[in-house]
């Protein structure tokens, strides 16, 4: 296992609450993400959420982009989505002082059934049975 190191991490949805991410984190001062896309995944929507899908895409997903500076850190965050989400490398697109920036770093997709979501028979019941809290990661 590679040694941890400062990873920026693709927030959207409900992720971008600055509240919910002080918390997370458990930090004195509200944090300061800045604002990012990422592209390459499928993307689905639930209710009025996105939720980016393994696969072929082209979909460019809003949202932010937030440094983890620790590992434990990068842990809370992880606890803040159930098994049916798992963690994936992106490329985070961003401007930073003015200057654009590409990132590799990571963000959640979703880890159930796409076809449901794709299909738009997305069933609550079935999610909150995958639900089980834990982690699961790919790519990193």
């Amino acid at each position: 296992l590679s040694p941890w190191k400062p990873t920026y991490y693709f927030l959207y949805g409900t992720l971008t609450n600055l509240s919910t991410l002080q918390y997370i984190f458990s930090l004195k001062e509200s944090p300061i993400p800045h604002k990012a896309h990422t592209t390459g995944y499928s993307l689905a929507k639930w209710r009025d959420y996105p939720i980016p899908l393994d696969g072929p895409g082209d979909n460019d997903i809003g949202g932010y982009a937030y440094m983890v500076e620790t590992e434990r850190h990068a842990k809370n965050w992880r606890s803040m989505r159930p098994a049916a989400y798992e963690i994936a490398a992106c490329k985070i697109h961003s401007a930073v002082d003015g200057k654009e920036r590409s990132e590799i770093g990571r963000t959640f997709i979703y880890a159930g059934d796409t076809e449901v979501l794709k299909e738009g028979r997305f069933d609550w019941e079935l999610l909150t049975k995958q639900m089980v809290w834990g982690e699961r990661r790919r790519g990193g």
